[in-house]
């Protein structure tokens, strides 16, 4: 199962619609799944979403048959703008971190691993990560963000006793 679910990773941004792309107040979000194909609301900065919504409207191209954001550069035989896949975005990242002279292997799940550790070291509730994230509970973060210290612990019960 974990395997299946770092392959869909990619899968979940690139599915994203206009209709995706949800407005509360002052807060946006974008719809995604998570386990079990539950929806969950991943918080964006307004700034991207403004930016998003201005490319679904007015970047892609006129003749886009797909209410998908995102789509590739090429045409298919038929005319048609084809949808980006994984594939694409996994080789994008591949090239884009090789020009960086990034050697350690770069895929779309390994920026949701960091953005989870980051997120978790920065101080917000696990809680909060975990519905983020698309996870039930919190067994996922447990098992999977063992790797965190103790003297992230450590910083963080300073930081909390010192503030």
């Amino acid at each position: 199962h974990g395997a299946r679910q770092a392959m869909n990773a990619p899968d979940e941004p690139l599915g994203l619609t206009v209709e995706g792309m949800v407005e509360d107040g002052r807060d946006r979000y974008l719809k995604g799944s998570g386990e079990g194909s539950r929806e969950r609301l991943v918080p964006v900065a307004p700034a991207l979403s403004g930016r998003l919504r201005r490319y679904a409207e007015k970047g892609r191209p006129d003749d886009c048959h797909t209410d998908r954001i995102f789509i590739s550069l090429r045409r298919r035989s038929s005319g048609m703008y084809e949808e980006l896949g994984a594939r694409a975005v996994q080789q994008m990242l591949r090239a884009v971190a090789r020009k960086a002279g990034i050697k350690k292997p770069v895929n779309p799940h390994s920026f949701r691993h960091s953005w989870v550790t980051n997120s978790l070291r920065s101080g917000v509730n696990p809680l909060l990560v975990a519905r983020i994230a698309g996870h039930k509970d919190l067994s996922m973060i447990q098992s999977t963000y063992e790797h965190m210290s103790m003297s992230d612990a450590s910083r963080e019960l300073m930081k909390a006793l010192t503030d």
